[in-house]
């Protein structure tokens, strides 16, 4: 699958938005294996952009492009962070407000999917 997001600055292109976890997991792989979360180089994704963003990028006629590195994900950081807030030991690392921005943003995807359009962001 292939995820295309565009901003007035720039340009987003991923082959794949598939959470590397799951395969992780059912491969044996730990969760507190320093590789545990880490996507395959092969679904890094590409950014264009009008300036220079990231010393990853070249330049290619008017944009910069490069490829960049997902953040690694962990599972197993997000429930400590849960615990931690029920506790009242630290505040929520992801805020309630983010998680509905990131909501709204995969509505709208779906949305653009859908219709084969290009979708502007609205708070919905």
């Amino acid at each position: 699958m292939q995820f295309i997001l565009n901003s007035r600055l720039s340009t987003d292109e991923k082959q794949n938005g598939e959470d590397p976890q799951i395969d992780q997991l059912f491969a044996g792989i730990k969760a507190d294996d320093p590789s545990y979360g880490v996507e395959p180089e092969k679904y890094h994704g590409e950014l264009f952009t009008k300036d220079k963003a990231d010393d990853s990028q070249s330049q290619a006629g008017d944009l910069w492009s490069g490829k960049y590195v997902s953040s690694q994900g962990s599972y197993l950081d997000y429930y400590k962070d849960v615990v931690a807030t029920i506790r009242g030991e630290k505040e929520v690392v992801v805020k309630p407000e983010e998680s509905r921005m990131g909501i709204r943003v995969i509505e709208l995807a779906m949305e653009s999917a859908e219709k084969g359009v290009t979708v502007a962001w609205s708070e919905g």
